[in-house]
């Protein structure tokens, strides 16, 4: 794949003036269908690293809720450009806890690409954090197609795909909630599922709410990410 991607950069830098509007929007298809391809199989070599124990957490402590919104306002670009609008709302200010920041950032972002790609253009996906004793819970909502209550039992299945809603273009492999559930359960926390068909889905993701005995300091994080 990474041979196919070198040979394709290759052409467009060498040819890209000589080749026709066709041609090239060819070679642009073919680049992105590899990109998707190193996705699954990044995303497969991972699943097999953790279902092997060999991808461990690297907890440090962050403030959930300053990385959440960040999070959020990354992807607001491309919810602008399926028409779709964002927001995040929590009902606390800033909350210290042990995460995985790389980690954490990967369910989220595969939550919300999932939640504003299945929802319609002019409705809304949000995104809630509260604390409670022991846990953050992490909610995504959208106003999308939703799920039957049938399939939720095959949502986070490796391959588990619910062709009678999701069977639009740009479905993937239904390899990526699967890998979620693990990356979630890898840092201690659960996700869960709640949908109906016609009526949008949340997905909660609670995670404990504790430190680490780890010192993060970086000048690189928005604001503060670390305790003092």
């Amino acid at each position: 794949l990474n041979v196919i991607n070198s040979a394709v950069q290759v052409i467009q830098v060498i040819c890209g003036q000589e080749l026709s509007e066709t041609a090239m929007r060819m070679i642009n298809k073919i680049k992105q269908n590899t990109f998707r391809q190193l996705r699954l199989v990044n995303n497969i070599l991972d699943m097999a690293k953790l279902s092997a124990g060999k991808l461990k957490s690297n907890k440090r402590n962050l403030d959930i809720v300053l990385m959440t919104q960040a999070i959020v306002e990354s992807i607001e670009v491309y919810a602008k450009q399926r028409q779709v609008e964002i927001n995040f709302n929590s009902t606390i200010g800033h909350h210290i806890i042990g995460i995985d920041d790389s980690k954490y950032e990967r369910i989220l972002l595969n939550l919300l690409s999932n939640a504003i790609k299945f929802t319609p253009k002019g409705k809304s996906v949000s995104v809630s954090l509260k604390k409670k004793v022991k846990e953050v819970i992490i909610e995504v909502k959208d106003e999308g197609i939703g799920i039957p209550e049938d399939k939720h039992k095959y949502i986070f299945e490796q391959f588990g795909q619910v062709k009678s809603v999701l069977n639009r273009p740009e479905e993937g492999t239904g390899i990526g909630l699967s890998l979620v559930k693990l990356l979630v359960e890898e840092m201690g926390g659960s996700i869960a599922l709640t949908s109906q068909e016609g009526t949008g889905s949340t997905f909660a993701i609670r995670l404990p709410s504790e430190k680490v005995e780890a010192y993060y300091n970086s000048s690189q994080q928005i604001q503060s990410y670390e305790e003092k």
